[in-house]
């Protein structure tokens, strides 16, 4: 469970409803240009202005990396570092959309969209708010994503 809130979280996971599932459609077309092409690595993490992003991530999660294409699909990616030398190196995969200030994303292997603010994004620099989904705990976590 740790591992996929972390994912969710991290969206990247990172990700976090999509308000349809039609693709790009409804994006921020400036906001999509920002983000698609890149590979997006997580640099910095906090909860409740707290840094966990020594403490909660291990290494072979901060490693990742996250890219987003025009067609309105993201993928998650091994590093370097695995957590699982067995696992594929495809991390997670699935749709996204920005709709105003709002990232939305939708793991395929999960049952919901996670819905992120957007409190930065330009070339080098994707930072993201959410409020924890999962126990209605009202934390919050922001977490940066710098571009590759």
């Amino acid at each position: 469970m740790k591992k996929k809130f972390t994912v969710l979280v991290a969206l990247l996971a990172f990700g976090f409803g999509l308000s349809s599932c039609e693709k790009e459609k409804d994006s921020d077309p400036d906001k999509s240009a920002l983000i698609v092409g890149k590979n997006w690595k997580m640099t910095a993490a906090t909860t409740d202005n707290q840094d966990v992003y020594m403490s909660f991530y291990e290494e072979c999660e901060r490693d990742n990396i996250m890219t987003f294409t025009s067609n309105g699909d993201y993928k998650i990616v091994e590093g370097a570092t695995k957590c699982d030398p067995s696992a594929p190196n495809t991390y997670e995969e699935g749709s996204w959309s920005i709709t105003g200030d709002k990232l939305t994303t939708l793991d395929d292997a999960f049952p919901f969209p996670v819905e992120f603010d957007i409190l930065q994004l330009d070339n080098k620099t994707l930072k993201v708010s959410l409020e924890e989904p999962f126990f209605n705990s009202g934390q919050t976590t922001i977490v940066t994503y710098t571009a590759q």
